[in-house]
C-alpha cells in the first residue's frame, strides 16, 4: 500500500507593496522607477506570452546551477497601481501556509526583477515583472527559518524553476530601498500620534516619488512598535489623547523651509527632505499630546528631543530635489489628528476655530499682562477674561491662543495650563475628577 503525502496547504497574501518610484540605488546601479515602468508591469500581464511573475527565497543560491533547478514558492497575481500610480502592489499567490506565518518576522522585505523584452508574440514590453525575491534581513527569524532543512521542505513541494531562459543582460535587481523599506515599515508597524494636513494641501504638497498624498503627516509622538503594545496600552493612548483633543480646532500652520535630514545616512537613519513647519497651535497641539501621554499608564519609547516640527516629503540623499518643492512653501491646514497603530488609525476630526469677535475690547487683557502674574491671572480666571475661553469647545487652546497675544509661546502654554486647572480643578486633556499632579 502506497501512503500519499498530504497535500500542502497554500495560501495568498494580498496587497504587498513591489516597487514605488524614483531613483534608487539597487544591485544592478540606478534605477529611475517611473510611472510609466510600473504601469508597463501591469499592462505586461495582459498579454499571454508573459508568465506571472515567481515567487523565490533571494535572489540566487548557489546550490543551484543559475537558472536551472531553483524552485518557486509561489506567484504574483492581481498587479495594480496605488499612490496615484506611485506605487505597485500584487498579491503572494500559491505560498505554503508554513512560510507564510512566518514571513512577517523571517522575510519580511522584498526585492524585484524586471526588464524591457520582446515577448514570443512580437510585443515589446517596456518594463515587466520577472520575479519577486524574498529578503531575511530583519533579525532574529532569518537565523534560524533560512537554513539548508527549512528551505528543503519548500523545494521538495515545488519543482517550477524561477529561470526564463532569456538573456539576463538588461535585467534590473531592484532590492526596495531601505529608506522606503523603513518608511512602509513605521506605516504598517510602528504606532504614532501625527497631525494629518487636509486633503487639498497634502496634494499640493506631495511630490513625485515622495511621500504619497495620503500619508503625509506630521508626527506629534512616537510610540514605537505596535506589536509592543498591548491592548490595555492601545486603549490607554486612544483614550488619554482623544480626551485631550477633544474639540481641539484646526491647526493652521506654514511651510516656511525646506531641510535636509539625515544627509550621507548618519547614524544609519534615512536621509529625506522634509517641510519645515511653524505655527503656535502646532507647537500648542505638541504639548497638549505629551502632556496626555505623560498621564498614560502605556510603556512609551522616549521621545526625540528637542522637537522639530516636520513633514517628510521624500525619503532621499539628493539634494538635487530640493528645487522644485520651493513653491510649496505657505500656509498648510491639520484638519484631523491621528493615531496610527500598525496598519489600523483612528482619525480625530479638529474643529474649524470660532474666530474673536471683531468688536472684542482686549484693554483690559493687555493691561493685565502689562502688570504682576496675580493682575493676569485674576483677570483670566474670572469676570470678562474668563466669559472668552472657559466656555469654548476646547477651551485650553482657547485661552493659550488669547495668551499668545500677550505673553511668549512657551509662558503661554503654562500659564493658559495653570489657570485651566485654577477654574475647572483638573487639568487640560484629562477627565474631570482625573485630577492627576499635573503637566511639569
Amino acid at each position: 500500500m502506497v501512503t500519499m503525502p498530504d497535500t500542502p496547504e497554500l495560501t495568498r497574501r494580498p496587497g504587498v507593496e513591489l516597487i514605488r518610484t524614483g531613483a534608487w540605488n539597487i544591485l544592478t546601479g540606478t534605477w529611475n522607477a517611473t510611472r510609466e515602468n510600473l504601469a508597463s508591469a501591469v499592462e505586461a500581464m495582459k498579454c499571454p506570452a508573459v508568465r506571472k511573475p515567481v515567487l523565490k527565497i533571494g535572489h540566487t543560491d548557489t546550490r543551484f546551477q543559475p537558472g536551472d533547478g531553483e524552485p518557486a514558492i509561489g506567484w504574483i497575481e492581481d498587479l495594480r497601481l496605488a499612490d496615484g500610480g506611485h506605487t505597485l502592489i500584487g498579491d503572494y499567490v500559491g505560498v505554503p501556509a508554513w512560510l507564510n506565518s512566518v514571513m512577517a518576522s523571517a522575510w519580511p522585505d522584498r526585492s524585484v526583477e524586471g526588464k524591457p523584452f520582446r515577448c514570443q508574440l512580437g510585443h515589446h514590453h517596456p518594463f515587466a515583472l520577472r520575479a519577486v525575491a524574498l529578503l531575511g534581513v530583519t533579525p532574529p527569524g532569518v537565523g534560524t527559518l533560512t537554513s539548508l532543512n527549512s528551505l528543503a521542505d519548500v523545494k521538495a513541494l515545488y519543482g517550477l524553476a524561477a529561470s526564463t531562459g532569456d538573456d539576463d543582460a538588461d535585467l534590473i535587481v531592484a532590492s526596495v530601498p531601505g529608506a522606503v523599506l523603513r518608511a512602509a515599515a513605521e506605516q504598517h508597524t510602528g504606532a504614532m500620534v501625527a497631525l494629518i494636513p487636509a486633503e487639498e494641501d497634502a496634494a499640493r504638497l506631495a511630490v513625485e516619488g515622495g511621500e504619497p498624498a495620503e500619508q503625509l503627516h506630521v508626527t506629534l509622538a512616537y510610540l514605537g512598535d505596535a506589536v509592543d503594545l498591548s491592548a490595555a496600552d492601545r486603549q490607554d493612548v486612544i483614550d488619554a489623547v482623544s480626551t485631550a483633543v477633544n474639540g481641539f480646532p484646526e491647526v493652521n500652520a506654514e511651510v516656511f523651509a525646506l531641510s535636509a535630514f539625515n544627509p550621507g545616512a548618519v547614524n544609519d537613519r534615512s536621509p529625506c527632505i522634509v517641510y519645515g513647519l511653524s505655527g503656535d497651535l502646532l507647537d500648542a497641539a505638541h504639548t497638549l499630546v505629551g502632556d496626555a501621554l505623560d498621564f498614560a499608564d502605556a510603556a512609551l519609547p522616549r521621545q526625540h528631543a528637542p522637537w522639530h516640527a516636520h513633514m517628510t516629503a521624500i525619503y532621499t540623499g539628493d539634494l538635487a530635489r530640493l528645487p522644485e518643492l520651493v513653491d510649496r512653501v505657505g500656509p498648510v491646514r491639520f484638519d484631523r489628528l491621528r493615531i496610527a497603530l500598525a496598519g489600523q488609525h483612528i482619525d480625530i476630526p479638529l474643529i474649524p476655530d470660532e474666530p474673536e469677535p471683531a468688536d472684542a475690547d482686549d484693554s483690559l487683557a493687555i493691561a493685565a499682562a502689562a502688570g504682576d502674574g496675580n493682575a493676569l491671572k485674576r483677570y483670566w480666571t474670572r469676570g470678562d477674561g474668563l466669559k472668552r475661553w472657559a466656555g469654548h469647545r476646547h477651551p485650553w487652546s482657547r485661552l493659550y491662543r488669547l495668551l499668545r497675544k500677550h505673553v511668549g509661546s512657551e509662558r503661554a502654554k503654562r500659564l493658559a495650563s495653570s489657570f485651566f486647572f485654577a477654574v475647572h480643578g483638573y487639568w487640560p486633556g484629562h477627565r474631570k475628577g482625573t485630577n492627576p499632579t499635573g503637566p511639569g
